[in-house]
């Protein structure tokens, strides 16, 4: 879903840019709606600034292709594939104020915790763990990934979970050698971390992510609740060609809570 964002913002930034003056030839609504038309989006939310001054915000389209609720100023947006960047913001503020190392290694977080841990892992640090040269594959097998639950009511047991089936094997790549992007390496980071501060990931983002940069609307998962359209849904292909059908928030509207 991000990168949907980012291509809609780039393209609301060009709109802008085109006009030396764009209050005076448009409303931030009409930037919506033109660029709701333009890539065929079921609704859309932008806001932009130009050269430092605030320019506003503006609203177009629907919360859900099958209703008529309008997208309003202010609703919450499901904004993927940002957790690894919000986590090593997360790490980077720990070093900085000496509550962690970037050479922690699993072995020194995880070892009493998973028995069958490989030595392998050793010489893995949260250093390889963020810049994705651990040894770690891009992913748990579909197989096990299926048996999380995508809402979860102990996401912490489930990363440990996850962190001991992909340890208990030996590295694909000696630890700080090879590049490979994995999901596996930040759940594994967020399970070690969990430890290391006896905290939940999510309430570790919280208070030194969200809390320190006024986030007072960011949370975890799809917003919204299922019962009423209060916020907009994410959307898949239907079963139409040319046609989208919105995702209720649970279910396939997200990952597994243990990403």
């Amino acid at each position: 879903m991000l990168r949907t964002v980012l291509l809609l913002v780039a393209a609301a930034s060009n709109m802008l840019n085109a006009h030396a003056d764009p209050d005076k030839t448009h409303s931030m609504d009409t930037y919506a709606a033109e660029l709701q038309a333009d890539t065929g989006v079921v609704g859309v939310s932008i806001a932009a600034s130009i050269d430092g001054v605030w320019q506003g915000e503006g609203v177009a389209g629907l919360r859900a292709s099958s209703s008529d609720v309008k997208i309003e100023t202010g609703d919450l947006w499901h904004v993927g594939s940002i957790t690894k960047s919000m986590t090593s913001t997360l790490v980077g503020r720990l070093v900085d104020t000496d509550q962690l190392k970037f050479d922690l290694t699993v072995a020194d977080v995880l070892a009493e915790e998973i028995e069958t841990l490989d030595d392998g892992w050793v010489n893995a640090t949260i250093e390889t763990l963020m810049n994705h040269r651990s040894g770690l594959s891009a992913n748990i097998n579909t197989f096990s990934l299926l048996t999380y639950p995508r809402l979860s009511d102990d996401p912490r047991g489930d990363r440990l979970r996850y962190a001991t089936t992909v340890l208990s094997e030996p590295p694909q790549t000696p630890p700080g050698e090879a590049f490979e992007y994995s999901n596996s390496g930040y759940v594994v980071l967020a399970a070690m971390l969990e430890l290391q501060f006896d905290s939940d990931w999510e309430d570790l983002i919280e208070a030194h992510v969200f809390e320190p940069l006024g986030l007072d609307s960011a949370g975890f998962g799809p917003p919204g609740s299922i019962s009423d359209l209060d916020q907009p849904r994410g959307h898949r292909a239907g079963l139409i060609p040319g046609t989208k059908r919105s995702m209720p928030p649970r279910g396939n509207a997200d990952n597994p809570a243990v990403l």
